[in-house]
C-alpha cells in the first residue's frame, strides 16, 4: 500500500514537471518572435525615414562639398599690388577668406597729386599734395621760394595777349585795343626783344625798368612806365586765328613765350 502511494506521488511529479516546461518554453518562442518582429519594424521604419529625408537609400557619410567650387577674394594693397586666397568648402558651405597685403604693403610707393600753390607770404608759397597710393604718409604740405613775376626779382612774365581789339582791326587808330600783358619787378629791359611768330619785332627802349605789369601796344603812342608801342607797322601785329610771343633778355636769351590758337 505504502509503494503504491509512493507511485502514485512520482507520477504526478512528473506531470507536473512536463507541464510547466511545456508552458515556459511556449512563452519563450512567443517572446522571442515579438523581438524579432520589434526588431524587423524598426529597421523597416528606418528604411523608410531615410527615403523620406534623402530619396534614396541612406549611406554612412556623403560629401557635401563635392562639386562645389569656392571663388577667390581680392583686394587691393596700398601700393595698388592685388593680392587674392582661395575660400575653402567646408559642409557645402564656401568660407570666406581675407587676403594679406604682406609684403606687399611694406613696398607701398606713393603717388603724389598736388593742388595749385598758394599766395606768397614772406618769400615762399606752398601747395598741398595728397598720396594717391595712400601710404603711410598720404598728405603733405610742400613749400618753395615764391615764382610768380611780381615777387621774384629779375623775372619777367608774358601774362596775357589780347590779340583783337573787337572792332575794325584794319582801321590803324584801333590797333592799341590789342596788347601784351607784361609783369615783373624791378627788371631793367634796355635792349630785350619781344617778338611775333612772323617777322614783327619790338626793341624795349633803353632805360625802361620793368616795375608790376606793363602792356605792349600794337599801334602808335608815347611810351610811359604802364604802356609801350610797337610804333612801327602798316598792320596789326597778332593773328587772330593764333600766334606765339617769345621775349628775349639783352642776351638774346629766351625768357618766356606764349602761344594761343
Amino acid at each position: 500500500m505504502a509503494m503504491s502511494l509512493l507511485t502514485l506521488v512520482g507520477a504526478v511529479g512528473v506531470a507536473v514537471a512536463i507541464a510547466l516546461f511545456a508552458y515556459f518554453g511556449v512563452t519563450m518562442l512567443e517572446n522571442n518572435s515579438l523581438a524579432g518582429e520589434e526588431q524587423q519594424i524598426a529597421s523597416d521604419y528606418g528604411t523608410i525615414v531615410g527615403r523620406q529625408e534623402g530619396g534614396t537609400e541612406p549611406t554612412a557619410t556623403q560629401d557635401l562639398c563635392a562639386g562645389v567650387e569656392c571663388a577667390e577674394t581680392r583686394i587691393n594693397c596700398p601700393n595698388g599690388a592685388q593680392v587674392a586666397c582661395r575660400n575653402a568648402c567646408s559642409n557645402g558651405m564656401c568660407s570666406n577668406c581675407t587676403p594679406q597685403c604682406g609684403a606687399a604693403s611694406a613696398a607701398c610707393q606713393p603717388e603724389w597729386e598736388c593742388g595749385t600753390w598758394s599766395a606768397c607770404v614772406n618769400g615762399s608759397e606752398t601747395r598741398v599734395c595728397v598720396d594717391q597710393n595712400g601710404c603711410d604718409n598720404d598728405t603733405r604740405t610742400q613749400p618753395r621760394p615764391c615764382q610768380s613775376a611780381q615777387q621774384v626779382a629779375g623775372k619777367v612774365d608774358i601774362v596775357d595777349i589780347q590779340f583783337s581789339s573787337g572792332i575794325d582791326d584794319r582801321k590803324k587808330e584801333n590797333w592799341n585795343g590789342e596788347w601784351v600783358l607784361l609783369e615783373g619787378s624791378n627788371v631793367d629791359m634796355t635792349g630785350w626783344k619781344l617778338a611775333d611768330a612772323g617777322s614783327h619785332e619790338f626793341t624795349f627802349p633803353v632805360g625802361f625798368v620793368l616795375t608790376g605789369q606793363v602792356k605792349l601796344h600794337s599801334g602808335d603812342g608815347q611810351n610811359t612806365a604802364s604802356d609801350l608801342y610797337w610804333n612801327c607797322c602798316r598792320r596789326p601785329i597778332w593773328n587772330n586765328d593764333g600766334d606765339k610771343a617769345t621775349l628775349k633778355d639783352a642776351a638774346g636769351a629766351v625768357v618766356d613765350e606764349f602761344a594761343y590758337g
